[in-house]
């Protein structure tokens, strides 16, 4: 059921973005790759390698296993954190030096600080996927992972119709993220815990 709605989101998120990318200009084309490049260092790697690490961590140890898990969740969003500020420092010390133009300048910072509120948000999710897969409900988690798929392509489609800046796009990715927290944490206490 995950396995789909992974399949399922990622073709999802793939037309909306191809969707978008139609739209950009070469301009802001380059500038998009740029900003999800700095969003990357708020690191979902690090994110996966840690649950990797856990997950190989309660398979020999069963009984610590919920241990490893909440200090796993705790290191991982600390360290999303402390990626966060160096990724928005990072952002705005490439716009001080390297883009002259001052409103390219602000919508690169912008569009940075947006993709990394973004990150973080996701980190608020994995709480939640984290219950549903204790209480063993992944079909509500698959439901909600579609869901936000949609939306997010929802957003590129919109945005792209209506020549959205590219900071509007990271803020209804934001959004949806948000959103997305909020409709899973009522979904993962009304109806599973």
């Amino acid at each position: 059921c995950m396995l789909v709605a992974n399949v399922i989101s990622k073709f999802v998120l793939f037309v909306g973005s191809i969707f978008l990318l139609q739209f950009l200009d070469a301009g802001l084309e380059s500038t998009y790759y740029l900003v999800t490049a700095f969003g990357a260092l708020i690191a979902m790697n690090f994110q996966d390698g840690m649950v990797h690490v856990t997950i190989r961590k309660i398979a020999i140890d069963l009984d610590n296993g919920p241990h490893y898990l909440g200090t796993c969740y705790l290191a991982s969003f600390i360290l999303a954190l402390a990626l966060a500020v160096i990724g928005v420092l990072a952002a705005f010390v490439y716009a001080g030096t390297q883009l002259s133009e001052a409103g390219l300048r602000n919508e690169f910072i912008l569009s940075a600080c947006a993709l990394t509120a973004a990150y973080l948000v996701g980190y608020g999710y994995s709480v939640a996927g984290a219950g549903f897969k204790a209480y063993e409900k992944l079909s509500n988690e698959a439901i909600l992972l579609v869901l936000q798929s949609v939306l997010s392509a929802g957003v590129y489609i919109y945005g792209a119709r209506h020549s959205w800046t590219l900071s509007m796009f990271f803020i209804g990715l934001l959004a949806v993220g948000v959103v997305h927290v909020i409709v899973s944490n009522i979904v993962l206490v009304t109806f599973v815990v």
